[in-house]
């Protein structure tokens, strides 16, 4: 899939401010936050409706990443 640079550009504008984005994956559409900003994590739990004790998975290249 390609990315244009203004898609990329609003995709991390978004993760800046603390916004939720949608990527594909293999199989289905990912949502995603920076998982440093406690409310974008929050927000994006009470959009998935799943509880904070049951956690996120994050994704990344490699532990740097993140």
């Amino acid at each position: 899939m390609y990315l244009s640079p203004i898609h990329l550009r609003q995709a991390v504008n978004t993760l800046k401010s603390g916004g939720i984005i949608a990527y594909p994956t293999e199989a289905v559409w990912g949502l995603g936050c920076d998982p440093f900003n406690q409310q974008a994590v929050l927000k994006l739990l009470a959009l998935k409706q799943r509880p904070q004790s049951k956690g996120l998975i994050l994704i990344a290249a490699h532990v740097q990443q993140v």
